[in-house]
Parts: structure tokens; C-alpha cells; sequence
């Protein structure tokens, strides 16, 4: 019948930690793969950069040992120290040396090495080539004896009778060592990213619990004063009934039969607001808006409470401008809900002697209906919280016709009509409550 929450703190907090970690984790991953395709396509743009380079610096070599017939000493010495390549020379697969050009031990065993790795990758010579008039080269990579990647260029050019043959080779230890820098610095980037997601989604997912946290205590305590409150009127209910069995005298049953009724009367009301609130609650509150003259509700209002005025020896008072005012666009049976809870209280917080004034007046395309009684007032403490369930101002008052209902009520039908219920300071004494429903256009 109510909605109903089970959440208890603890049970709170664990929702919150495991929704903290799902969204941290969810967003992770997302993270994490878009994080390891950049990586992928930032190594593949580097591994392809290194290529282009190479392969254009050998074409450049190539291209100069075709050209030339003499090799120059200079020129192999200054291309060593000016570019990132090794160059090899042989004539007919044997190696030639040069006074200054010479190898060191560890040269000659990458050398090796590379053309050992060319004969395995192609299954013939290293110099090896299908057209004996045609300059050919082929491109590979490989690893040297201490785990170093290369790339290399073997091939061979024909000078006369005999073949130039070349092997040009490239470290690509930098482009590993890119590569290596680029993944640590995703890692490092994800596990910083995981840390403050997590404590973004803590505090947010927090935030977002703290309506529900704040629904559920609520819903808690309405539910304690419901309880609370049809207890009293089912005890009498059962006290009633048990009397009813033992009396014998007809003029003392009927006295509790009509106790008994007059408070199945109470907890009907009771349920009946109960109902309205959690009708509210679950959005399921009926309103029919339509356009209706102000003075009008104002009127079946007093005309409704003015006997019980009278009785209670008070002054009912209606005043109303002498300008035309604009329609009220309101559900009518509603808005009259809310005037009789307020006119209702009016009546019952005054004392004998006093008044209750309601009027009404057009401000900003809205209607302010005004409801000041001459009552003992409410304090500004008291006044962020009588809008709430189950709340009395009065903590004495003992009228069995008020559950603490009425104004929250009140506050849920106004703002179901996109208008407005406070309490406002009155003129003189007492308290003045305004109600703002939007003219009907």
C-alpha cells in the first residue's frame, strides 16, 4: 500500500562501496581499452616512422653506390657518425676493409648475425639474386646476439664482373625503448585514472544516495507515526468491545458503540491521508486543472467554516479586492482540500475571541490566497518543519481530529498544481499561511 524501503545503514553503505567499485571498475575498462588501442595505434605510427626512415636512407645509400664506382673512405665515415645506420660492404660475398674504415669485433659479429638471419628468412645466400644485370635488396628484422632488435637491408649491385654487395642496418632500440616509455606512462596514467575515479565516484554516488538515505529515514519514521497513531484509536476499538460483552445495560453499549465508531471514523481519515501522500509519493495523485474564478473558492471556503466559526467563538473575516481578479487554473476540488486543511488549523489554533482573515490577491501572474488568524503564532524554529509528516507545532495539543498530516497535504496538492505554500510573517500576531496558484492564461 506505501512504498516501502528496506535499506538500513549498513545496508547503505554496502550499496554505496558496491556501486562505487562497479562504476569505477565499468568506467575502467572502458578506459582501459580505449587507452590500449591509442597505445597500439601510437606503435604502429612509430614502428612505421622507423621504416620510412630507414628505407629512405637506404634508397639514398643504394642509390650512391650505384652512382659511384670508387667508394669513398670520407664518405662511408661521415654517413656512419651523421646517420643512425651501420654499413656493410663486400665485393662478391667477401667482406672489404679500409684503413679508415675498419670493424670492431662486436661489428663483425651483428654482421654475422644479420646474414644469418637473412639466409633463415629468405632460405638462400644473403646475396643471393635472380637477375645478374639488376641491382636487388631485401628489407627484415631481426634480433642480435644480446636481444637488440634491428632492421636491415641486404642485397647486391652489379659493377662490371664482379657485385658490390651491402648490408645496412638500424638499431631499433629507441623505437623499443619508445614504445617501452609510452606503456608505462598508459599504465601509470590508468592507475592514477582508477584512483580518482574512485574517489569521484565515491563522493558522487554518495551524493546521489543521500536523496534515498534521506527518503528511507523518512519513509521509516512516517510508518513508526502511522503505527503510533492507529494504535491509540484500535486499542479504544478493542477496549470498546470488550465493554460491549460484559455491559448489560443497553444505555452504556451503545455509549462505547458510538465510542468505537467515532474512531473508526479517525483511522479512516487517517488512511485516507496516509493514501493521499503515498499516492503523491508514487506520482499517482490525480489532478484536473481547470480555470475557476478565485473569489469563488475563497467563498464555498468560508461559507463551509463559518458555522464552526461561530461556534467556536471566532471571527470569520473574507476580504477581496475590488479590481477583477484574473481565473485561477487549478483542480477545484483539490484547491479546496488545501483551504479547508489550512482554515481548518486556523480555527482550532485560535482562541476564543480571535479572527481568522482570508483574502486573495493577483501578483505575477499568480494568485496569493492569504490565511492570517490571530492565533498563538508559530516560531521561526518551527516553521522549516510544519510542513513536515506527522509534525505538530503545538506539542500540547492533544486534539484527537489532527494527525500532523494536514499541512504536508497541503504542501503536496499546491506544488501538484506548480504552486507554492509558505508561511509568511503576519501583521500583527498570530501566523499567516500563503498559497500561490498560477492564472489561468
Amino acid at each position: 500500500m506505501f512504498p516501502h524501503f528496506t535499506f538500513s545503514g549498513t545496508t547503505y553503505q554496502a550499496l554505496h562501496r558496491k556501486l562505487t567499485l562497479f562504476c569505477t571498475c565499468v568506467t575502467q575498462i572502458i578506459l582501459l581499452a580505449l587507452s590500449t588501442l591509442c597505445v597500439f595505434v601510437a606503435e604502429k605510427n612509430i614502428k612505421q616512422g622507423n621504416e620510412t626512415a630507414f628505407l629512405t636512407e637506404t634508397s639514398s645509400v643504394i642509390s650512391h653506390l650505384q652512382e659511384q664506382d670508387v667508394i669513398s673512405h670520407q664518405w662511408l665515415n661521415q654517413l656512419q657518425e651523421n646517420s643512425s645506420i651501420q654499413i656493410y660492404l663486400f665485393e662478391n660475398g667477401t667482406p672489404l676493409f679500409y684503413d679508415q674504415y675498419h670493424q670492431t669485433t662486436a661489428d663483425e659479429q651483428l654482421c654475422e648475425n644479420a646474414l644469418l638471419a637473412a639466409e633463415e628468412l629468405t632460405g638462400n645466400p644473403p646475396f643471393f639474386t635472380k637477375n645478374k644485370r639488376l641491382s636487388s635488396h631485401t628489407e627484415y628484422q631481426f634480433n642480435s646476439g644480446d636481444n637488440i632488435p634491428y632492421i636491415a637491408s641486404v642485397g647486391s649491385i652489379p659493377k662490371g664482373d664482379s657485385y658490390l654487395n651491402f648490408l645496412i642496418l638500424r638499431s631499433l632500440a629507441e623505437q623499443s625503448h619508445q614504445m617501452l616509455s609510452l606503456r608505462i606512462i598508459v599504465i601509470i596514467a590508468n592507475i592514477a585514472a582508477f584512483l580518482l575515479l574512485f574517489l569521484f565516484f565515491h563522493f558522487f554516488i554518495r551524493k546521489m544516495l543521500e536523496p534515498v538515505e534521506t527518503a528511507q529515514k523518512k519513509q521509516t519514521q512516517f510508518i513508526a507515526s502511522a503505527s503510533h497513531e492507529l494504535r491509540t484509536p484500535l486499542a479504544v476499538v478493542r477496549s470498546g468491545l470488550e465493554s460491549v460483552e460484559k455491559c448489560s445495560n443497553e444505555e452504556e453499549r451503545n455509549h462505547f458503540l458510538h465510542l468505537m465508531s467515532e474512531e473508526t471514523v479517525h483511522m479512516k481519515r487517517l488512511i485516507d491521508d496516509m493514501l493521499l501522500l503515498a499516492n503523491s509519493d508514487a506520482d499517482t495523485l490525480t489532478i484536473k486543472p481547470e480555470a475557476c474564478q478565485p473569489d469563488l473558492l475563497l467563498l464555498d471556503t468560508y461559507e463551509k467554516f463559518e458555522t464552526l466559526a461561530k461556534k467556536n467563538g471566532l471571527h470569520l473575516i473574507l476580504t477581496l479586492p475590488e479590481e477583477i481578479l484574473p481565473d485561477c487554473f487549478c483542480d477545484i476540488h483539490r484547491t479546496e482540500q488545501i483551504f479547508s486543511i489550512i482554515v481548518d488549523n486556523a480555527l482550532c489554533y485560535t482562541p476564543s475571541g480571535g479572527k481568522v482573515t482570508l483574502s486573495c490577491h493577483a501578483e505575477n501572474e499568480m494568485l496569493c490566497f492569504l490565511f492570517e488568524d490571530t492565533g498563538c503564532g508559530i516560531s521561526e524554529e518551527k516553521k522549516s518543519h510544519i510542513f513536515e509528516r506527522f509534525y505538530r507545532a503545538d506539542d500540547a495539543h492533544t486534539d484527537r481530529e489532527h494527525f500532523g498530516l494536514g499541512l504536508c497535504i497541503a504542501k503536496e496538492l499546491t506544488e501538484k498544481q506548480n504552486g507554492n505554500i509558505q508561511v509568511v510573517d503576519a501583521p500583527i500576531s498570530g501566523s499567516c499561511f500563503m498559497v500561490q496558484l498560477p492564472c489561468a492564461l
